[in-house]
């Protein structure tokens, strides 16, 4: 057994087990000295042979087997179990093969749904609701199409997936077929993650991260990076004013008062809001740009779920710094509930290098001498590279009432718990003043009362488009909005000339959002405060409201990830039951920038108009208060003739920054 033992420590490690100068040092070395195991002589001996090696190789008779069967039948289980091990390794490799083939067909296929998908919503765009069968067959062809490739793509995930579990339970630690598992499971994550699917997420994560060999850590990290670059107008187009030709006035394609789209003029709704000639406005013209302006401070806090509403928070294990000066906190959050918690991070001053920054959603806020301060919500997606220009104003150019709406990449659409929504895209806003709320009664009072009488009284809220008085009284050369003290204080005769709204047992605040508008009526609401104020107000762009409502971070609600009646004016929102509320009145109705009531209390209408069901339709976005709050996401888009008019539908102002 000794001897067989020594021919097999040949035959593995190269060399003898004992080597002396002569015969009887070497069988003094048999006696006193330990056997060197041969796998540190030479790499990949397997270790089964090693143990029966050693074995055979004991100093002491007991040690050793029991004679040279039992050795042979140790050796025969191994060369048993390294045919079986080659069996099982040919085994694997015939299932990785077809798991590439699968994973091949399951790309292609699901490539190939998407475009199938989206040539049937651009085919249902443009066809109109009503008709037949036969104009629809075509459509459904693609849809029916889109679905069986999607039928396709899940038979080849699933039998990718069967042949890479099969070539692991004969291989377990198989590099290809734990990358392609690995891989297969994170491209699922990344769909979920896209989709917002939170069960999803959390499997296919889990999966990627069980399979991973190494090749994922950093996709898993998820590190991106972050630069800031700071800016402003050096010109004065915003205090001082310009003279703005007809031909200038437009803004995102749309004239701002008429609603004509330049590229597209077609018929134009309200030509009489078009002005004739040069009109001077307080708005930046086509050709003035912002140049670099160093020295902005800057500290940013992370938006975490607090009581089902993102807050911004510094992060538990944020460095020692300077924290953000409270004067800069108060004018941006002044009774927000939204104030950052903490001192933040601080970043040091603007421009800010490239820096590795960890995923998610983020708050920046920037300060510099002689401009206002500005908030800046950002979010780095996974491994991306995120460069943040912001342009800083001087205090003066921002109208009162209004936030201002830093221009940048965000998310448009794209909400998988929303079955209307387009597919998501990527679009670049430009920077824009919201008004915080959206026009109150009192606002559009004295609009009205701008006006001459009969063209007040045409403008006035009404039930209804052939209503033939409005909903409130012409009192004393005065339109008045029948609060409840207004009421008492007037005679019964002038009292039965006003109406409350319908769906509310309540009487009117002047803080209520004006509704009942007529979208010709808002626009001419923001051409008449242009022309008081001499600075260009417009109804928003919808683009520029999604953006204004959801941030750069895709949040379905203004607020968040959650809807919970309380956050917003819906109609469960009140103890009272279903009614307007005040602006303001639901705080927490806040988006990242600062722009309120963007999830309740009143729809609103937009600038510009879109292809809906083969036909134009004008933007509507929002919800109102006799609506549900599961409709309060930001992504729902609603649209109407402009001559619609609805007690649901009131309207909100923004001061462009630039024409074109």
């Amino acid at each position: 057994v000794y001897s067989l033992g020594a021919v097999l420590y040949e035959i593995l490690a190269g060399r003898p087990p004992f080597e002396g100068r002569s015969h009887m040092e070497t069988l003094f070395a048999v006696v006193e000295q330990p056997v060197v195991p041969p796998s540190r002589i030479r790499a990949g001996v397997p270790p089964d042979l090693e143990a029966a090696c050693l074995k055979a190789l004991s100093k002491t008779m007991e040690g050793r087997f029991s004679g040279a069967d039992a050795l042979g039948a140790e050796i025969e289980a191994w060369l048993e179990g390294t045919h079986e091990r080659e069996r099982r390794g040919r085994m694997a490799e015939e299932q990785v093969v077809e798991a590439r083939r699968e994973v091949a067909r399951w790309r292609e296929r699901a490539a190939e749904a998407r475009e199938q998908a989206q040539a049937a919503r651009e085919a249902r765009g443009t066809m109109k609701p009503h008709a037949g069968a036969e104009a629809k067959r075509p459509v459904w062809a693609i849809e029916d199409r889109a679905r069986g490739l999607e039928r396709e793509s899940l038979t080849a995930f699933t039998a990718a997936n069967h042949a890479l579990a099969t070539a692991l339970s004969n291989v377990p630690d198989h590099p290809e077929a734990l990358r392609l598992r690995a891989g297969l499971h994170w491209t699922r994550f990344l769909d979920a993650e896209a989709a917002a699917d939170l069960r999803g997420m959390e499997l296919n994560l889990r999966l990627a991260e069980r399979f991973n060999d190494g090749s994922l850590d950093a996709a898993l990290r998820g590190d991106g990076s972050v630069e800031v670059g700071t800016r402003a107008y050096p010109c004065r187009c915003l205090v001082d004013g310009r003279e703005v030709a007809p031909g200038e006035l437009q803004v995102g394609g749309w004239h701002p008062w008429s609603g004509r789209e330049v590229a597209n003029p077609g018929e134009v709704i309200a030509p009489a809001l078009e002005p004739a000639g040069p009109v001077r406005l307080r708005v930046h013209g086509a050709g003035c740009r912002p140049e670099p302006l160093a020295g902005a401070s800057g500290w940013v806090w992370k938006y975490e779920e607090v009581d089902r509403v993102l807050v911004p928070v510094t992060p538990s294990d944020a460095a020692p710094g300077p924290a953000a000066p409270a004067e800069v906190l108060d004018r941006l959050f002044a009774g927000s509930p939204y104030r950052p918690r903490g001192p933040g991070i601080a970043l040091g001053a603007t421009p800010l290098a490239r820096r590795t920054w960890p995923m998610g959603s983020w708050l920046l806020v920037l300060a510099a001498p002689g401009r206002a301060p500005v908030r800046v919500p950002f979010r780095v997606r996974r491994q991306e590279e995120v460069r943040l220009e912001v342009t800083l104003f001087r205090p003066e150019e921002i109208p009162a009432g209004c936030v201002q709406v830093p221009g940048g990449a965000f998310e448009w659409q794209g909400d998988g718990a929303n079955p209307y929504s387009d597919p998501g895209e990527v679009r670049v806003g430009e920077d824009v003043f919201f008004s915080i709320h959206p026009v109150t009664c009192a606002e559009y009072a004295e609009f009205l009362d701008a006006l001459d009488p009969a063209e007040g009284a045409r403008r006035a809220p009404r039930e209804s488009i052939a209503a033939t008085a409005p909903w409130w009284p012409r009192h004393d050369g005065r339109f008045r909005i029948p609060t409840a003290e207004w009421l008492a204080s007037v005679p019964e005769e002038v009292r039965r000339t006003a109406s409350r709204p319908t769906y509310a047992a309540c009487d009117w605040e002047p803080d209520w959002p004006a509704f009942a508008v007529g979208w010709e009526d808002a626009a001419a609401c923001a051409r008449w405060r242009s022309l008081r104020e001499g600075r260009l107000y417009a109804l928003p762009h919808e683009t520029d409201w999604e953006h204004a409502a959801r941030g750069p971070d895709a949040r379905p609600f203004p607020w968040g990830h959650a809807v919970e009646a309380h956050v917003s004016n819906t109609n469960t929102s009140q103890a009272a039951g279903m009614r307007p509320a005040r602006v303001g009145e639901f705080p927490l109705d806040e988006s990242p920038y600062g722009v309120r009531g963007m999830g309740g209390n009143i729809q609103q209408w937009c600038l510009n108009e879109g292809a809906r069901g083969g036909r134009r339709w004008t933007m509507i976005r929002g919800v109102s208060w006799p609506q549900s709050f599961a409709q309060s996401r930001a992504s729902i888009r609603t649209a109407a003739t402009r001559n619609y008019l609805n007690f649901t539908v009131g309207f909100r102002l923004v001061a462009p920054v630039r024409l074109g």
